[in-house]
């Protein structure tokens, strides 16, 4: 009990006196906080958001990336639309029937 009484009284007395400071200098106390502010959010000058998934959980260094990497620069990409068109066998025939289908796949 002796021993928090004694830290509790500490902690007041720091308290008071920092309340006291900023009361006597108001805005020493608005442009102290307003500098410690603009200095934490310097690091979001360089804040890059990331959703590609195999950059936020791969390592960059392992063969699957070194591998994905390369097929990348080597292959081109073929996302893409595709379109086909299908055509009955018999003229006036209706193309969208499962028969129609089962024989074009």
């Amino acid at each position: 009990p002796e021993l928090m009484a004694m830290l509790k009284a500490r902690v007041n007395g720091q308290l008071g006196a920092v309340s006291f400071a900023s009361a006597r200098r108001p805005w020493g106390t608005i442009g102290l906080c307003f500098m410690i502010s603009v200095l934490c959010g310097i690091g979001f000058l360089r804040f890059q958001a990331e959703n590609d998934t195999s950059k936020l959980w791969v390592d960059q260094k392992s063969n699957a990336m070194v591998n994905q990497q390369w097929v990348g620069e080597n292959f081109e990409d073929t996302i893409g639309m595709m379109r086909f068109l299908i055509q009955a066998k018999n003229k006036g025939a209706n193309a969208l029937t499962v028969n129609a289908f089962n024989e074009a796949f």
